[in-house]
């Protein structure tokens, strides 16, 4: 096991010893409400009209964006199951993983689900983003799904929440062996509305903060790294190869004021090379220069008209109002490929704006514009540096079933709003 490896597998231990031995002083054993079986279907379908300022970033017109179909069910109280595929753009198994509530305060999920890594990617369900995508930094450096089980600690009386997760990583499943697994942890200092564990009463509180990061390291056996692609799936810059140990840390801070919304995320990742010099895949490769790449994101929401945003939940109406109304800001930077001599960097700089309306609690409608421009021109057109692309989206996401279970689908952690 190499440094950086015991150095998160040390980290995740002390995460999860620690609150839990605070979590347990402060909170009683878990209550047990009763209530029918609940089960929810669900549906998410996104549809674009496109512009671009490049015919190689993609065609200009219409597109389907996302078509998920999925079903949730909590048969008892504390058991809680989803399941979700994916049509558009691939097609297969998004999520399908069951959490179970130990205590009030910790439960534990198993199965194909999101890690903990990235505040607005753990914590924000796709569809009620304020822009149609997740910014840069998150689509390069996060692992989108993995099969593992996580630990989720939340005390309901503490200003803390944690993860510890082990699970297949960002390779394929079947490949991935147990004695060299993904490792992740993730630990938030989080106080008022975002605090997650006190549902409809944080909700209620004007200011929130959650602040804090989290890691993840895997072992790759001839992956691609880190990559950097526009909103609409356009690679800029393609990835190297890279085999070995793949690091990653970020760091987030989550302000709530009012209507207001800021969210600040960054990422420094390092992935190890090494080169297959004879053509013997029994002797050792020879280690190369490793890859560092880097990237933040800085976003500011308002919430117009309607009520407010909260963790997991998109802006509502508000009285009579016809739904909801949010503007919204985001600068991003990427820095990618850096740090070896043989390998060609990357990298990007824009910023975004975004207009939205959530027309009913299950329909939204959205105008975004993103405008940047790129270190190096992508190989289809060297020359090219500036991108511009204009969005217009439609999204459905039918779970009316059930309000309480869909807040803690979108949730993704087992607590009760």
């Amino acid at each position: 096991m190499t440094r950086a490896r015991r150095i998160v597998v040390a980290s995740a231990v002390l995460i999860a010893s620690t609150t839990l031995a605070v979590a347990v002083r402060a909170e009683p054993a878990a209550s047990t409400p009763r209530g029918a079986p609940v089960f929810a279907p669900t549906l998410l379908a996104e549809a674009d009209a496109r512009a671009h300022r490049s015919p190689i970033e993609g065609r200009t017109g219409f597109a389907l964006a996302r078509v998920r179909p999925g079903l949730g069910a909590r048969p008892t109280s504390w058991l809680r199951a989803v399941a979700t595929l994916e049509a558009v753009p691939n097609v297969g198994v998004l999520d399908a993983f069951a959490n179970v509530q130990v205590t009030r305060f910790l439960d534990v999920e198993v199965g194909q689900s999101r890690p903990p890594t990235f505040a607005s990617f753990r914590y924000e369900p796709v569809h009620t983003l304020p822009f149609p995508d997740r910014s840069p930094v998150v689509s390069s450096f996060r692992v989108r799904r993995d099969v593992g089980a996580s630990v989720h600690l939340s005390p309901t009386e503490l200003p803390l929440e944690s993860w510890v997760r082990v699970g297949s990583g960002s390779t394929s499943t079947v490949s991935r062996t147990l004695d060299r697994p993904a490792l992740y942890a993730m630990l938030d200092l989080v106080l008022g509305r975002a605090h997650v564990a006190r549902g409809e009463e944080a909700d209620r509180q004007t200011f929130g903060l959650r602040l804090g990061g989290s890691g993840y390291t895997e072992y790759l056996d001839e992956a691609a790294g880190v990559a950097g692609a526009t909103p609409t799936g356009f690679v800029f810059h393609r990835p190297v190869i890279v085999s070995g140990d793949r690091v990653v840390g970020e760091v987030h801070a989550v302000v709530y004021a009012g209507p207001v919304r800021l969210m600040l995320e960054a990422a420094v990742g390092r992935e190890a090379r090494a080169r297959d010099v004879d053509g013997d895949p029994s002797t050792p490769r020879v280690p190369q220069a490793s890859v560092i790449s880097s990237g933040t994101s800085a976003e500011v929401a308002w919430v117009v008209l309607g009520r407010p945003r909260t963790v997991a939940s998109a802006p509502s109406a508000d009285g009579g109002a016809p739904g909801a109304l949010e503007i919204a800001a985001r600068y991003d930077a990427l820095a990618l490929g850096r740090g070896a001599l043989d390998v060609a960097p990357g990298g990007y700089r824009g910023g975004a704006l975004s207009v939205k309306w959530y027309v009913m609690p299950f329909a939204a409608v959205t105008v975004a514009g993103y405008l940047g421009g790129y270190d190096v021109g992508p190989i289809e057109d060297p020359l090219r540096t500036d991108t511009f692309t204009l969005l217009l989206r439609g999204s459905f996401y039918w779970n009316i079933v059930n309000p309480t279970l869909r807040r803690e689908v979108a949730r993704g952690s087992g607590v009760k709003p």
